[in-house]
């Protein structure tokens, strides 16, 4: 596939994205909120971490909208015995995402869609453009529960300027918990192996928790993980992070 078109793709998925969170912004229905996260240690060893995500969603008649912003930035200095300093980037990724879905009785179809970059992790930009249908096992006022199958085609292009793009089978999995009208969880899954060679995978996963702390802010904490079952040469196959945030919701 020619860079023109992968860059195309990569656009539109990016325009939709934006064109979604736009209309989310104007429309009635529409449940937003922008979550900030900060750290900041100093000493012999001085870090500094920062994140935010805009996310925004709505259930209405048969369609349901989740859509999604989020970026990441952390750094670590440390002090050499003369005196100098030597700072390393820990984190620098951004991620926006977009899940669709158009519900029928118990079933639904849906596109799943995101675009990836990660510097730290040597990703110039990852598109991920799945379709599939999904049922939900659980659906009341306390347990939501998603099941899908379906296919992705992923477009990668490395920091080392190693491309690649294949269509992979997409099995998923997500689950809200309602605890109370304060405080709520989730958990998230999801399996994407070649379909030319399974051993070549991604697995990405996420569980976190919200509470109210009144009625506007709430507390945040989020731990996310993503797998490459065959990373670039010189990287590691696991990313983890651990994420702490205030919540302002519209």
């Amino acid at each position: 596939m020619s860079q023109i078109y992968k860059i195309g793709v990569s656009c539109a998925v990016a325009a939709v994205f934006m064109a979604g969170m736009a209309v989310a912004a104007e429309g009635e229905g529409w449940k937003t909120s922008l979550a900030l996260g900060a750290n900041v240690n100093q000493g012999n060893t001085e870090t500094m971490g920062v994140n935010a995500a805009l996310t925004t969603g709505r259930a209405t008649g048969k369609m349901e909208y989740r859509l999604g912003i989020e970026a990441n930035y952390g750094e670590n200095t440390t002090m050499a015995e003369d005196g100098s300093e030597n700072t390393d980037k820990t984190a620098q990724n951004a991620k926006a995402h977009a899940n669709i879905k158009y519900r029928l009785n118990g079933t639904y179809w849906y596109t799943d869609d995101s675009i990836l970059h990660d510097e730290i992790g040597g990703i110039d930009y990852r598109a991920i453009i799945g379709v599939g249908g999904g049922l939900y096992a659980m659906d009341n006022a306390k347990d939501k529960l998603g099941l899908e199958i379906g296919l992705a085609y992923i477009i990668d292009e490395f920091e080392s300027g190693e491309d690649d793009d294949g269509v992979s089978l997409r099995l998923a999995a997500r689950h809200d918990h309602t605890f109370s009208e304060t405080a709520k969880c989730w958990a998230s899954v999801e399996y994407l192996p070649n379909m030319d060679d399974f051993e070549d995978y991604l697995l990405n996963a996420e569980i976190g928790t919200e509470t109210m702390l009144n009625s506007t802010l709430s507390l945040r904490v989020v731990a996310q993980d993503r797998y490459d079952g065959e990373p670039p040469d010189g990287l590691e196959a696991n990313d983890l992070s651990l994420v702490a945030a205030l919540v302002y919701t519209h």
